[in-house]
């Protein structure tokens, strides 16, 4: 029995001693965070009619600013290297007139536009101490555009109880459905992270992302708004906002 004792005790003070050693780095094998971020964005947003009559339209585009305000996960699975995923959304506010040739009766024209994105994360962490932790980042996922013909300040509930059908009505619970163009695609994002921990596991971080995505539309009522257009919007964003490490 005291035969088997101590290499049970020096087993345990072994991997003891190694999840503290991690624990004392920003990012280690098999730590969890979170980060919830905030900032602008600069993007090119372009639009083309891809309808079989109009195969030689012109491609309308303009550069523009827009907010971002994403959420952030991140596993790791060596001291290295993690994955994750990022959830997010960019709102412009666009021309619906030139990109869609559209006649809104809202914002004279000038409406909402959100597009949200969701990517599967792999993270490359080259320098990381105690409290510093730098990481290049590649995101592969999707792209959804929603944009609404509908008061500004309507947007946002319009946005959360959109669906892949532009047909103004109401719906179940009675809230008035706007015409909207609706769009899916694939999107690419990739860019650089600095977390700092000015707590054992809370911290600010600071981020710069260039992002690629297009759409094509699902409209499938019989609203003209933006039916067979895709959307393609470029740019590059910068951000700010805290992180928190669980283990």
């Amino acid at each position: 029995m005291k035969n088997c004792i101590v290499p049970f005790v020096a087993s345990v003070l072994f991997l003891t001693t190694a999840f503290l050693g991690r624990a004392q780095t920003a990012f280690h094998k098999y730590s969890l965070s979170v980060s919830l971020t905030g900032g602008s964005t600069r993007a090119n947003y372009a639009t083309k009619n891809n309808s079989p009559s109009d195969l030689s339209a012109p491609i309308n585009r303009e550069n523009m600013d827009g907010i971002v305000d994403p959420l952030i996960l991140e596993f790791g699975i060596t001291d290295r290297i993690g994955v994750g995923f990022t959830a997010g959304a960019d709102i412009y506010k666009i021309d619906a007139k030139k990109f869609y040739n559209y006649d809104a009766k809202y914002e004279s024209g000038k409406l909402p536009t959100y597009a949200h994105y969701f990517t599967l994360d792999f993270n490359y962490h080259p320098y990381v101490t105690r409290k510093l932790d730098l990481s290049y980042s590649l995101g592969i996922g999707t792209l959804k555009v929603n944009v609404f013909d509908c008061p500004e300040d309507e947007a946002a509930t319009q946005d959360a109880a959109s669906t892949e059908d532009n047909t103004a009505e109401k719906n179940d619970d009675g809230v008035q459905q706007y015409n909207q163009y609706i769009a899916r695609g694939p999107m690419l994002r990739a860019g650089v992270k600095l977390r700092y921990y000015f707590w054992r596991r809370l911290g600010i971080m600071g981020m710069v992302t260039g992002f690629s995505g297009k759409a094509n539309s699902l409209n499938r009522s019989d609203s003209n708004f933006g039916k067979g257009y895709a959307t393609r919007i470029n740019g590059v964003a910068t951000e700010l906002g805290i992180c928190f490490r669980f283990f």
